[in-house]
Protein backbone atom coordinates (compact mmCIF):
# COMPACT_ATOMS: atom_id res chain seq x y z
CA UNK A 1 0.00 0.00 0.00
CA UNK A 2 1.22 3.49 -0.86
CA UNK A 3 0.19 6.30 1.44
CA UNK A 4 2.13 9.52 2.03
CA UNK A 5 0.18 10.94 5.00
CA UNK A 6 -2.92 10.19 7.04
CA UNK A 7 -5.19 12.61 5.15
CA UNK A 8 -3.95 12.00 1.60
CA UNK A 9 -5.39 9.54 -0.95
CA UNK A 10 -3.65 6.19 -1.22
CA UNK A 11 -3.27 3.30 -3.65
CA UNK A 12 -3.44 -0.38 -2.78
CA UNK A 13 -1.96 -3.02 -5.10
CA UNK A 14 -2.96 -6.66 -4.67
CA UNK A 15 -0.76 -9.15 -6.54
CA UNK A 16 -1.66 -12.77 -7.26
CA UNK A 17 -0.14 -15.61 -9.25
CA UNK A 18 -1.48 -18.54 -11.22
CA UNK A 19 1.14 -21.32 -11.00
CA UNK A 20 -0.92 -23.62 -13.23
CA UNK A 21 -0.68 -21.25 -16.22
CA UNK A 22 2.49 -19.33 -15.33
CA UNK A 23 0.72 -15.96 -15.04
CA UNK A 24 0.89 -13.13 -12.53
CA UNK A 25 -1.81 -10.49 -12.19
CA UNK A 26 -2.81 -7.63 -9.94
CA UNK A 27 -5.61 -5.25 -8.99
CA UNK A 28 -5.26 -1.56 -8.13
CA UNK A 29 -7.48 0.16 -5.58
CA UNK A 30 -7.81 3.98 -5.61
CA UNK A 31 -8.99 5.51 -2.33
CA UNK A 32 -9.94 8.76 -4.07
CA UNK A 33 -12.67 7.01 -6.07
CA UNK A 34 -13.06 4.01 -3.71
CA UNK A 35 -12.96 1.67 -6.70
CA UNK A 36 -10.95 -1.31 -7.88
CA UNK A 37 -9.44 -1.23 -11.35
CA UNK A 38 -9.56 -4.01 -13.91
CA UNK A 39 -7.35 -7.06 -13.60
CA UNK A 40 -3.85 -6.51 -15.04
CA UNK A 41 -1.88 -9.61 -15.95
CA UNK A 42 1.46 -10.61 -17.44
CA UNK A 43 2.37 -13.96 -18.93
CA UNK A 44 5.48 -15.57 -17.54
CA UNK A 45 7.81 -18.28 -18.80
CA UNK A 46 8.52 -19.22 -15.20
CA UNK A 47 7.32 -22.52 -13.82
CA UNK A 48 6.02 -20.79 -10.70
CA UNK A 49 5.82 -16.96 -10.69
CA UNK A 50 5.32 -16.86 -6.93
CA UNK A 51 6.40 -13.76 -4.99
CA UNK A 52 9.09 -14.36 -2.38
CA UNK A 53 7.23 -14.11 0.96
CA UNK A 54 10.42 -13.11 2.83
CA UNK A 55 11.22 -10.07 0.66
CA UNK A 56 8.89 -7.03 0.96
CA UNK A 57 8.09 -4.95 -2.11
CA UNK A 58 10.32 -1.96 -2.91
CA UNK A 59 9.20 1.32 -4.49
CA UNK A 60 11.69 2.42 -7.16
CA UNK A 61 10.61 5.64 -8.84
CA UNK A 62 7.11 4.95 -10.15
CA UNK A 63 7.70 1.20 -10.10
CA UNK A 64 6.60 -1.13 -7.33
CA UNK A 65 8.89 -4.18 -7.48
CA UNK A 66 8.59 -7.68 -6.04
CA UNK A 67 11.18 -10.43 -5.95
CA UNK A 68 9.94 -13.75 -7.33
CA UNK A 69 10.99 -17.07 -5.86
CA UNK A 70 13.20 -17.89 -8.85
CA UNK A 71 15.07 -14.59 -8.64
CA UNK A 72 13.21 -12.66 -11.34
CA UNK A 73 11.48 -9.32 -10.70
CA UNK A 74 7.82 -8.44 -11.10
CA UNK A 75 7.19 -4.70 -11.46
CA UNK A 76 4.04 -2.60 -11.55
CA UNK A 77 4.08 0.86 -13.16
CA UNK A 78 1.89 3.11 -11.01
CA UNK A 79 1.51 5.74 -13.74
CA UNK A 80 0.84 3.48 -16.73
CA UNK A 81 -0.89 0.86 -14.54
CA UNK A 82 0.96 -1.93 -16.33
CA UNK A 83 2.58 -5.12 -15.09
CA UNK A 84 5.85 -6.49 -16.48
CA UNK A 85 8.53 -9.06 -15.71
CA UNK A 86 12.30 -8.59 -15.59
CA UNK A 87 14.25 -11.83 -15.95
CA UNK A 88 17.33 -12.23 -13.76
CA UNK A 89 20.78 -12.15 -15.40
CA UNK A 90 21.61 -15.23 -17.45
CA UNK A 91 24.69 -15.75 -15.29
CA UNK A 92 22.40 -16.26 -12.28
CA UNK A 93 20.28 -19.01 -13.81
CA UNK A 94 21.46 -21.66 -11.39
CA UNK A 95 19.03 -24.17 -9.93
CA UNK A 96 18.53 -24.23 -6.17
CA UNK A 97 15.46 -25.26 -4.15
CA UNK A 98 15.88 -22.08 -2.08
CA UNK A 99 17.24 -19.80 -4.80
CA UNK A 100 15.19 -16.79 -3.64
CA UNK A 101 17.41 -16.64 -0.53
CA UNK A 102 20.28 -15.66 -2.84
CA UNK A 103 18.65 -12.54 -4.33
CA UNK A 104 17.72 -9.06 -3.10
CA UNK A 105 16.23 -6.06 -4.93
CA UNK A 106 17.67 -2.61 -4.20
CA UNK A 107 17.35 0.85 -5.72
CA UNK A 108 20.07 3.22 -6.86
CA UNK A 109 20.33 6.90 -5.93
CA UNK A 110 18.77 7.72 -9.30
CA UNK A 111 15.79 5.35 -8.88
CA UNK A 112 17.36 2.53 -10.85
CA UNK A 113 16.96 -1.18 -10.12
CA UNK A 114 19.76 -3.17 -8.48
CA UNK A 115 19.77 -6.95 -8.08
CA UNK A 116 22.08 -8.34 -5.41
CA UNK A 117 23.08 -11.96 -6.00
CA UNK A 118 24.82 -14.17 -3.44
CA UNK A 119 27.21 -16.55 -5.18
CA UNK A 120 29.39 -18.63 -2.87
CA UNK A 121 31.58 -16.26 -0.83
CA UNK A 122 30.82 -13.30 -3.09
CA UNK A 123 28.10 -10.69 -3.53
CA UNK A 124 27.44 -9.58 -7.10
CA UNK A 125 25.82 -6.19 -7.72
CA UNK A 126 23.86 -6.01 -11.00
CA UNK A 127 22.14 -2.88 -12.34
CA UNK A 128 19.16 -3.01 -14.70
CA UNK A 129 19.82 -0.82 -17.76
CA UNK A 130 17.05 -1.43 -20.31
CA UNK A 131 18.74 0.91 -22.78
CA UNK A 132 21.87 -1.28 -22.77
CA UNK A 133 22.27 -4.18 -25.18
CA UNK A 134 22.51 -6.80 -22.42
CA UNK A 135 20.04 -5.02 -20.06
CA UNK A 136 21.77 -6.31 -16.92
CA UNK A 137 25.23 -4.88 -16.22
CA UNK A 138 27.37 -6.19 -13.36
CA UNK A 139 28.65 -3.18 -11.43
CA UNK A 140 30.95 -4.92 -8.96
CA UNK A 141 31.71 -8.05 -6.99
CA UNK A 142 32.20 -7.91 -3.22
CA UNK A 143 34.59 -10.49 -1.77
CA UNK A 144 32.94 -11.28 1.56
CA UNK A 145 35.95 -13.23 2.78
CA UNK A 146 37.91 -9.97 2.88
CA UNK A 147 35.47 -8.51 5.43
CA UNK A 148 35.90 -11.24 8.03
CA UNK A 149 38.52 -10.77 10.77
CA UNK A 150 40.00 -13.24 11.26
CA UNK A 151 39.38 -14.73 7.82
CA UNK A 152 37.52 -17.88 8.79
CA UNK A 153 34.99 -17.76 5.98
CA UNK A 154 34.62 -21.15 4.34
CA UNK A 155 34.27 -20.62 0.61
CA UNK A 156 32.00 -23.60 0.03
CA UNK A 157 29.75 -22.70 2.93
CA UNK A 158 26.09 -21.88 2.41
CA UNK A 159 25.13 -18.19 2.48
CA UNK A 160 21.50 -17.05 2.61
CA UNK A 161 19.86 -13.65 2.57
CA UNK A 162 17.64 -13.23 5.63
CA UNK A 163 16.48 -9.63 5.29
CA UNK A 164 17.18 -6.15 4.00
CA UNK A 165 17.01 -2.64 5.46
CA UNK A 166 15.98 -0.33 2.62
CA UNK A 167 16.90 2.93 4.37
CA UNK A 168 20.29 2.01 5.84
CA UNK A 169 21.20 -0.36 2.97
CA UNK A 170 21.95 -3.31 5.25
CA UNK A 171 21.63 -6.87 4.01
CA UNK A 172 21.27 -9.61 6.63
CA UNK A 173 23.07 -12.88 5.92
CA UNK A 174 23.37 -16.34 7.40
CA UNK A 175 26.72 -18.05 6.79
CA UNK A 176 28.65 -21.02 8.13
CA UNK A 177 30.08 -18.58 10.73
CA UNK A 178 26.74 -17.29 12.01
CA UNK A 179 24.45 -14.37 11.22
CA UNK A 180 25.73 -11.00 10.03
CA UNK A 181 24.53 -7.68 8.71
CA UNK A 182 26.56 -6.10 5.90
CA UNK A 183 26.47 -2.38 5.11
CA UNK A 184 26.94 -2.41 1.34
CA UNK A 185 27.85 1.27 0.90
CA UNK A 186 30.62 1.37 3.49
CA UNK A 187 31.57 -2.31 3.20
CA UNK A 188 31.18 -2.87 6.94
CA UNK A 189 30.21 -6.14 8.59
CA UNK A 190 28.78 -6.83 12.05
CA UNK A 191 28.01 -10.17 13.68
CA UNK A 192 24.46 -10.54 14.97
CA UNK A 193 24.49 -14.06 16.42
CA UNK A 194 25.84 -17.56 16.03
CA UNK A 195 22.49 -19.22 15.35
CA UNK A 196 22.63 -22.48 13.43
CA UNK A 197 22.21 -21.65 9.74
CA UNK A 198 19.92 -24.63 9.29
CA UNK A 199 17.19 -22.83 11.23
CA UNK A 200 14.81 -20.81 9.08
CA UNK A 201 14.22 -17.17 10.02
CA UNK A 202 13.58 -13.82 8.36
CA UNK A 203 14.72 -10.40 9.58
CA UNK A 204 12.23 -7.52 9.36
CA UNK A 205 13.87 -4.26 10.36
CA UNK A 206 12.18 -1.77 12.67
CA UNK A 207 13.12 1.88 13.11
CA UNK A 208 12.03 4.42 15.70
CA UNK A 209 12.70 8.13 16.05
CA UNK A 210 13.25 10.31 19.10
CA UNK A 211 13.32 14.05 19.68
CA UNK A 212 16.88 15.36 20.05
CA UNK A 213 17.96 15.24 23.69
CA UNK A 214 15.22 12.83 24.70
CA UNK A 215 15.27 9.08 25.04
CA UNK A 216 13.63 6.02 26.52
CA UNK A 217 14.25 5.63 30.24
CA UNK A 218 16.74 7.97 31.87
CA UNK A 219 14.36 8.79 34.73
CA UNK A 220 14.64 7.66 38.35
CA UNK A 221 18.26 6.66 37.89
CA UNK A 222 17.55 4.36 34.93
CA UNK A 223 19.86 4.13 31.96
CA UNK A 224 18.99 6.35 29.05
CA UNK A 225 18.46 4.82 25.62
CA UNK A 226 19.16 7.82 23.39
CA UNK A 227 19.94 8.38 19.74
CA UNK A 228 23.43 7.00 20.42
CA UNK A 229 21.86 3.54 20.55
CA UNK A 230 20.70 3.93 16.98
CA UNK A 231 24.16 5.11 15.96
CA UNK A 232 25.69 2.02 17.55
CA UNK A 233 23.24 -0.17 15.64
CA UNK A 234 24.17 1.40 12.32
CA UNK A 235 27.94 1.38 12.85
Amino acid sequence: MLRWCALSPFKLVVVCNDPHHGNAYDFLFESRSSTWGNMINVESTLIDPTIDPTSPSILIGNMLCWLLCEGDILQFDLEKESLSLIAKPIEACFMDPLSFHHFQIMRTEHSGIILVILLGPNIQIWEWKPEAKMSWVMEKTIQLADLFKPKLFIENGTMWRRGYDEELNFIFLTTNMGDFMVQLDRMQLKRMSEIDQEKSWTCYTYENFYTTGRGIGGGDGEDDMSNDALDDYAS
